[in-house]
């Protein structure tokens, strides 16, 4: 996973297991301190890294300096969050 939002989205819904978190910025940012008390909250090792060293496997919106190593989503889960989506 890349991105603030979708690494705290799977901590928040535990829908994945987050193996480890690379973090490459600052833990200045309110959303950076969010997801670093999640991730100690669920046992989630948070190794610091440079920014450079954050694998280039990213899409198209960049990683934001935070990437997570994690579970594959469930056929079930990535099938309801489709119905989840389609209706909102």
């Amino acid at each position: 996973l890349y991105g603030v939002r979708p690494i705290l989205e799977a901590l928040q819904s535990s829908s994945r297991r987050i193996v480890k978190i690379f973090l490459g910025v600052q833990r200045t940012r309110d959303d950076i301190r969010r997801l670093l008390a999640l991730a100690e909250a669920h046992g989630v090792p948070v190794e610091v890294v440079h920014r450079a060293q954050l694998p280039p496997w990213q899409g198209p919106h960049g990683h934001q300096g935070v990437m997570a190593l994690a579970e594959p989503l469930q056929q079930a889960d990535f099938i309801e969050g489709c119905a989840v989506a389609r209706i909102s």
